[in-house]
């Protein structure tokens, strides 16, 4: 989905995971993001949503996901207020 995503969005809805990665640039990262998408149905079913949140300017996330899609909530922090 496009837009803004808040945590204040899933307050009293369910759990959240969000994890925090440097950027698409770094190869750990970019594994680790994998392996979360490959457990987001798994997280689903027990009602947890997951949320990825890369340091990462907005248009190379959208360039990078268009080739690597990816299951759960993306967001793009080049700023990094939310680390």
């Amino acid at each position: 989905r496009e837009g803004k995503i808040a945590i204040d969005d899933f307050r009293g809805e369910k759990p959240v995971l969000v994890g925090l990665y440097r950027g698409l640039h770094c190869p750990f990262c970019r594994r680790h993001i994998a392996i979360l998408s490959q457990l987001t149905p798994a997280l689903n079913a027990k009602g947890i949503e997951s949320l990825t949140v890369v340091n990462t300017p907005v248009e190379r996330a959208r360039l990078y996901l268009r080739y690597h899609p990816m299951l759960g909530l993306a967001a793009s922090d080049p700023e990094r207020t939310s680390h």
